[in-house]
């Protein structure tokens, strides 16, 4: 299956970078909670200017048991 998109005709690889992580979580009872998590992450690339920033929010429900 081709690739389609704005971006498809790129080629870029990223080199390696580390990335600050913050999770919290809230158990509404001791099987369900609720997470929220914020990432700050950049990436470098070999023919792009400057770093990407890739930063973003998530939220899950979690049930254990």
């Amino acid at each position: 299956m081709p690739i389609c998109g704005v971006a498809s005709g790129l080629d870029v690889e990223f080199d390696n970078t580390t990335s600050g992580v913050v999770e919290g979580e809230y158990f509404f009872t001791p099987q369900i909670g609720m997470k929220l998590r914020y990432v700050k992450e950049s990436f470098k690339a070999a023919r792009v200017r400057g770093d990407i920033k890739a930063d973003h929010v998530g939220i899950s429900a979690n049930y254990y048991f």
